[in-house]
C-alpha cells in the first residue's frame, strides 16, 4: 500500500490512472480499479486513458467499454473507473489493485477502504494506491501516519512546484 500526499496541481490524478495501466499491463489477467470521488474524475480518467491507448494505434489495447468505463489490455488486465459516491454499488469483486484518487474528497473515505476495497483486495493480495492533496487531520492523515510507521506501506510526497508546468 502507498500513501502519495502530492501538492495541488501537481499530477496526482495523472499518476494514479499511469499506475492503474502499468499494473493492469504487468499482471496478465488482473483486474483493478481507478476511484474517483465523483463520476465526473473517474470519467475524465478514462477518457485520458482510452484516448492515449487509441493514439498509440491500439497496440496495447484489447477491448474498451465506454458504458462500464473499462479498458482491457493485451495482457488481460482489466481497469474500471467508477466514483466512489455510492458504496453499495461497488461490491462483489476480486481485485488485485486499485487507486484511490482524491481521498480527502471521498465522502465515504474510511468505509470505502476498510468495507469495500480492502477485503476484496484480501485473496489476491493486492494493492492500492492512496492519493491526494494533505490538508489536516482526517482519515487520508491516518493512513499517512500509518504509511510512515509500517515498513511495509510506502509514503511519497511531491509539493506542487514539481510539476513542470508551475
Amino acid at each position: 500500500f502507498n500513501v502519495i500526499r502530492f501538492g495541488r496541481q501537481a499530477g496526482k490524478s495523472t499518476f494514479g490512472n499511469n499506475r492503474v495501466l502499468d499494473k493492469a499491463w504487468r499482471k496478465p489477467d488482473s483486474r483493478g480499479w481507478y476511484v474517483g470521488p465523483t463520476y465526473r474524475l473517474a470519467n475524465q480518467m478514462y477518457e485520458r486513458a482510452k484516448f492515449s491507448l487509441l493514439r498509440s494505434n491500439n497496440a496495447a489495447l484489447r477491448d474498451k467499454s465506454d458504458t462500464e468505463l473499462m479498458l482491457e489490455l493485451l495482457s488481460g488486465g482489466r481497469i474500471y473507473y467508477l466514483s466512489g459516491e455510492k458504496l453499495e454499488s461497488l461490491t462483489g469483486e476480486t481485485l488485485d489493485f486499485s487507486v484511490i484518487d482524491e481521498c480527502r474528497d471521498q465522502r465515504h473515505m474510511k468505509e470505502l477502504w476498510t468495507r469495500v476495497i480492502f477485503p476484496m483486495l484480501g485473496t489476491t493480495g493486492g494493492g492500492c494506491d492512496f492519493l491526494s492533496t494533505p490538508n489536516g487531520m482526517d482519515y487520508f492523515h491516518d493512513l499517512d501516519q500509518k504509511s510512515l510507521l509500517n515498513p511495509k506501506w510506502g509514503s511519497f510526497h511531491a509539493p506542487s512546484y514539481s510539476n513542470p508546468f508551475w
